[in-house]
């Protein structure tokens, strides 16, 4: 790509303005001074103790913020990865000694777990989310309102436990006198986690709170681009009083040097004989792997994938609101999320005025900086691999005739506190069309994962066709309509093939609600009550009273 294109691409005619400081911490909000907060050290959490990795293998953690190098991870073997697996074990496996131990603790007793989990994560609130900004790039707002939200998971599994008899035996009816039939819901057993970079700690907390609800133990690989607010989470457990083994961490990445035996943590992870559940969010390609893996062992996996949402804007909607829904939809997390509504499919009668309200709103509202500067409420993305990615999909779009950029100087966008070394992309709005042989753009059609936005009309009035538009892709996992017909909304969602439909709201998630996909979107639920039963394992027992019998050979 040439200096000339990246640099539009960028939004900058200028490199940015360098930062001499050296330290990695800078308080660049004027109303608010980040403390200096100590990073977790490169260690693995096994066994409720703190390791080093086989050899002391270790990798650098790169902040997105400026490219520097501010602390390193413990790069896990398949020998490690068998010991964080042998931990779990041990500890789940006091169920079937009779012991009982964490799966056959009363439920009340994980929920007390849990409560002290989101107490330790609430006092804890400002370094939770001043690393998380430091580690994924994400703005500190943005990182505070996860920080507020994995707390939150972990209190509504309390109750749901405790309080919902949610565990309870269900009873289940018998046609026959002196026989009764019992639903025991039960820990699913020892759990492999692997969780991307997106959202670090959520999309962990996510599987680990229900887990832990459950009575499972488990093995967490967070993603190696962002993992150290999910090693703190190790603390949290063994000072709430979960037990050696409950949960495991493990970080790392490719083999290497000190630990170079032919596979990465990851993949030894996925392969591994000891568990009895995988659960994995990223990739399509990383999940497809995964289920092989898992159907040679014939071992559950539940998936949660990418998507390519769409947000359709029907003729009827209120455009004073649209517009920052459609904001949220594509600019949040930077555009790094599995259901970003990256599509907007409007009625061809307001697309000329939502552009033009759209590109006016990015220009005048959208701040590119400093995840730790308050001002920025955008953040770099995550890696230099995912910003080249980017800027080379928007590269692809700017030479194709069927995309035109509704942004012609993006240059305003960029704070001043956006640093040259960081990972910072403009944002991209491209207006989409079909082709001449009926095929729409890659623009329109891949999921990018980044802060591009695609939109494309459907012929006045027509509702049929915009869910047909919406439901040609591969991925079915959010998708949103805006109307001021309550009715026609709720007609518009039945129709919808996507695992979750949002109505004159975008990306609202509460621990009630459950989330996932079809199609190409993965499988399986997390939040709410479907989330807990993906860690169960649902056992009949059907009881007869002492001396009952058919009698059918004469008893």
């Amino acid at each position: 790509m040439n200096s000339n294109l990246t640099s539009r691409l960028l939004g900058v005619t200028n490199p940015l303005r360098s930062n001499s400081s050296r330290g990695f911490v800078r308080a660049l909000s004027t109303s608010t001074s980040i403390e200096t907060f100590t990073l977790p050290s490169p260690k693995l959490f096994i066994g409720n103790e703190w390791v080093d990795a086989e050899n002391s293998s270790t990798m650098p953690v790169h902040s997105p913020r400026d490219g520097r190098v501010v602390s390193y991870l413990a790069n896990a073997s398949s020998s490690d990865v068998n010991l964080a697996v042998s931990s779990a074990r041990a500890c789940f496996d006091e169920l079937a000694k009779g012991t009982g131990g964490w799966p056959g603790s009363p439920p009340g007793e994980r929920a007390e777990v849990l409560r002290r989990m989101a107490d330790g994560l609430r006092d804890r609130m400002e370094e939770f989310s001043y690393v998380e900004s430091l580690d994924c790039g994400k703005p500190i707002e943005e990182s505070r309102a996860d920080m507020d939200a994995c707390a939150s998971f972990f209190e509504y599994y309390a109750d749901l436990i405790s309080k919902g008899g949610f565990l309870s035996t269900e009873r289940l009816p018998c046609p026959e006198d002196g026989v009764e039939g019992r639903l025991l819901r039960e820990p699913v057993g020892v759990v492999g986690m692997i969780t991307p970079w997106n959202f670090p700690l959520m999309q962990a907390v996510v599987k680990v709170a229900p887990a832990l609800a459950a009575g499972c133990s488990m093995i967490l690989k967070p993603s190696p681009l962002s993992s150290m607010t999910c090693l703190m989470m190790g603390d949290l457990a063994r000072e709430a009083g979960a037990p050696p083994g409950a949960l495991n961490i493990i970080t790392g990445g490719p083999p290497g040097p000190t630990n170079n035996d032919g596979e990465s943590c990851g993949v030894a992870l996925g392969k591994h004989p000891g568990l009895d559940k995988m659960s994995f969010t990223g990739s399509g390609p990383t999940g497809t792997a995964l289920l092989h893996e898992g159907a040679k062992l014939l071992r559950p996996t539940g998936l949660e994938l990418g998507g390519k949402g769409a947000m359709l804007i029907l003729d009827d909607a209120d455009m004073d609101t649209v517009v920052d829904w459609a904001m949220i939809g594509i600019f949040y997390c930077t555009g790094q999320v599995c259901s970003a509504t990256s599509r907007v499919i409007i009625d061809e009668s307001l697309v000329e005025e939502f552009s033009a309200r759209l590109a006016k709103a990015v220009e005048e509202k959208l701040v590119v900086g400093d995840p730790l500067d308050a001002r920025s409420n955008m953040g770099p993305m995550v890696s230099a691999d995912q910003r080249d990615k980017v800027l080379a999909a928007v590269a692809v779009a700017s030479e194709d005739d069927r995309c035109e950029s509704i942004l012609k100087d993006s240059s305003a966008t960029f704070s001043e506190s956006a640093d040259a070394g960081g990972y910072y992309v403009a944002p991209q709005i491209f207006r989409c069309k079909r082709g001449a042989d009926g095929s729409w753009p890659e623009a329109w059609t891949e999921e990018i994962f980044g802060p591009v936005l695609s939109i494309g009309t459907f012929s006045a009035g027509s509702v049929d066709e915009a869910v047909e538009m919406a439901n040609d892709s591969p991925y079915g996992l959010g998708h949103t309509v805006f109307t001021g017909d309550e009715a026609r909304a709720d007609a518009v969602a039945t129709r919808l093939r996507s695992g979750v439909v949002w109505t004159n709201i975008n990306q609202a998630l509460y621990p009630s609600t459950p989330f996932g996909g079809c199609k190409q979107s993965g499988f399986g639920r997390e939040y709410g009550e479907l989330g807990i039963e993906d860690f169960c394992h649902h056992k009949t027992v059907i009881s007869a009273k002492p001396g009952f019998s058919w009698g059918w050979y004469g008893a």
